[in-house]
Order: C-alpha cells, then structure tokens, then sequence
C-alpha cells in the first residue's frame, strides 16, 4: 500500500487474509492514525483504505532504518558479497514487481 486507495477486499487478496482477519488490524491502524477509510465513489459497498500522513510518516521513517541497516550489511561484506547481494536484491524487486502488475490487472478486471 502506497500512496493509493486499495479496496479491503484487493488487501484482504494481496495479504492472503479473509476480510475478518484483517478488519481488526485495520480498525486499530485507523483509530491509531495510521489509515484513512473511505466509501468508494462509485459502489457504497466497497471500502477503501489509504495511508493518513502519520502512516507516510512512519512508512518512510522504516524506510530510512531498512536503508541504513542496508548501509551497514554492505560495509561489512566484501565487493563481490555487495554484487551478489545487489543482484539477488534486483531478482526481488523485479519478481515483486511481476506479481503487483498481475494483481493490479486482476483488480481492474474482478
């Protein structure tokens, strides 16, 4: 979940969850500030949740502990360790980015 609005039921999907499980951790995210809620525009059915700005806050301040644990893995590991951990990092991203294509198209097509 990035910047953008995702369905309760695309999030339940993505995570592998039923909507009950995840309906707890999401009403404890929204009354934490963390979330947004919103009713779809079109279909009064579907739920929609967002990252609220102190859910942006807190993503980026992971974001810059992952990067700075990162730092510190790559000074401690020889040049050819680094290369081998990048192109392994590469792999993820590229798969990951295989799998979020996929199940954008599936969304926009159920």
């Amino acid at each position: 979940m990035t910047g953008r609005a995702i369905s309760m039921s695309s999030l339940a999907s993505q995570l592998g969850l039923t909507k009950g499980t995840l309906t707890s951790t999401i009403k404890s995210l929204i009354k934490n500030g963390y979330l947004a809620r919103a009713r779809s525009d079109s279909d009064d059915r579907i739920v929609n949740i967002s990252l609220a700005q102190p859910g942006k806050a807190m993503l980026h301040k992971i974001h810059l502990e992952m990067l700075a644990i990162f730092v510190k893995i790559c000074r401690e590991i020889t040049e050819d360790e680094r290369r081998k951990l990048l192109d392994s990092q590469q792999v993820i991203l590229d798969t990951y980015s295989k799998v979020e294509t996929r199940l954008a198209n599936r969304t926009k097509l159920g």
